[in-house]
């Protein structure tokens, strides 16, 4: 009996420890519900979510099918200047229960924007119109979470927006026309849910989800700026702020035509963050299908906790890759502009910029096809201890590419077919070390493994063809 007990408590532990992981430890929306029998306008859906939760908060369920235009305009909240379409207040769910929402966007600023322990969920929402917007894809978005570079406030007085924890989007048609992200995640925004969400086909579109680190102060990434940019850190006048613990599940996505650079059109792509499940998703078409990068600046900038953790934690699986117009699944965890500037403008690191890089990553489950012009199926470059697993690669110039930095990789049970070379390995600087290839089906490619540099151990069977 005491045993029982004492399984069922621990039990009960772990299931509280992972919804406080991704968003549910004190969750949106858990007062009062209120059904609204007519369609407000925009301006007064906003107001009444407000007064929802200046009480505590609740669920807001919209007229079924109605359709809301809502444009941009500026609000404080927290203390702080948001320009957005929408604001979805703190605690507060707004259920659109089958409804659209249309972002006529006329001049800079967010789109539908969440805050900490806010939801939106059920229908859909739809860029109609993206003028006069900065450069970043989080401007226009359809759904977003954080802010834009610049947007971040400083150390002294950071904005609310720079932080914010318990957030949740789910069971959303989103739809992106215009060369801007559909669903942007920014600055430390943690402990969130993104789920059960269709992208619909664009040609423009830069990303299906993308989740990047965000700045507070005046951090600059140019090259030439990063000695004056430590000098600040250590002043304590800026840092950087990494997306964590965030779950993103269940994600269909369209055709995404945008084909200028290597992921410049990506599926799911993350940039400076750590604790990652992506699970479950399905691309149609996209330049690229999930990229992981370090980014910019890696942990550099980031403060304790995150500074010690590093990009640590990405687990990729259940991934479905129909058509890849470059490059299919991407690991590469080197802060390239930190790099450069030690090179080149004498800056010294306080981390390591290369390695470990992106530190462990998990992909497993996963089918990677490409097409005529599709360099690489997979790609790992300044990265430790990265674990492939069941993944079915073809179509590709290069099935496997590993690249400088990448150490204690484990390729198994994988699928490498159709493509001109089967396993390429290349080193310029870090020679890649210890890649181990295990219990593997090699066939019908042009060439095998080609290993410049390094050494590619083969343990179990692996079976060519």
């Amino acid at each position: 009996m005491m045993m029982k007990s004492t399984c069922k408590i621990l039990t009960l532990l772990l299931l509280a420890c992972c919804c406080h992981s991704f968003g549910a430890s004190e969750s949106a929306g858990k007062g009062t519900r209120v059904e609204l029998r007519e369609a407000p306008s925009a301006d007064a859906l906003e107001q009444k979510m407000l007064a929802m939760s200046a009480d505590g908060g609740g669920v807001l369920l919209l007229p079924k099918n109605s359709t809301i235009t809502a444009t941009i305009h500026s609000l404080k909240y927290k203390n702080w200047e948001s320009t957005h379409a929408l604001l979805v207040p703190e605690h507060v769910t707004v259920d659109l229960n089958g409804s659209t929402i249309l972002l006529d966007c006329r001049s800079n600023g967010y789109g539908i924007r969440l805050t900490s322990w806010s939801a939106i969920q059920n229908g859909k929402v739809r860029v109609i119109h993206s003028e006069g917007s900065g450069a970043q894809g989080i401007w226009h978005c359809c759904v977003s979470v954080g802010a834009a570079y610049g947007d971040g406030g400083t150390p002294d007085n950071p904005s609310y927006f720079s932080k914010l924890a318990g957030w949740r989007m789910e069971n959303l048609d989103v739809e992106q026309p215009f060369a801007r992200a559909t669903i942007s995640i920014m600055s430390e925004a943690y402990q969130g849910v993104i789920r059960n969400i269709r992208v619909a086909d664009s040609p423009l579109a830069s990303n299906g989800v993308g989740l990047d680190w965000g700045t507070v102060g005046p951090l600059g990434m140019a090259d030439e700026l990063q000695p004056k940019m430590r000098t600040l850190f250590e002043q304590g006048k800026v840092y950087g702020t990494p997306c964590h613990d965030i779950l993103i599940q269940k994600i269909r996505i369209g055709r995404l035509g945008a084909n200028e650079n290597d992921d410049y059109s990506c599926g799911v792509r993350t940039s400076g963050c750590y604790n990652i499940t992506i699970d479950d998703v399905e691309i149609q078409a996209a330049a690229a299908g999930v990229a992981i990068h370090a980014g910019d600046a890696g942990f550099e900038y980031t403060l304790e906790p995150h500074r010690h953790i590093g990009h640590a934690g990405f687990v990729i699986k259940n991934i479905r890759i129909h058509q890849v117009y470059r490059r299919g699944i991407i690991i590469d965890g080197i802060a390239d502009n930190v790099y450069r500037a030690t090179v080149h403008y004498g800056h010294h690191a306080m981390l390591n910029p290369l390695t470990p890089g992106i530190d462990k990553a998990l992909v497993q489950h996963a089918t990677v096809v490409g097409g005529p012009s599709a360099e690489i199926g997979v790609m790992v470059q300044f990265a430790t201890g990265t674990k492939i697993e069941d993944v079915d690669v073809a179509q590709f110039r290069k099935g496997f590419h590993l690249k400088d930095w990448s150490k204690n990789v484990s390729i198994s049970q994988c699928k490498i077919h159709d493509n001109g070379s089967a396993l390429v390995v290349t080193g310029s600087e870090g020679k890649p070390e210890n890649i181990v290839l295990k219990r593997s089906h090699i066939y019908r490619n042009s060439n095998g493994i080609q290993a410049a540099e390094g050494q590619v151990k083969e343990i179990g069977d692996v079976y060519h063809e």
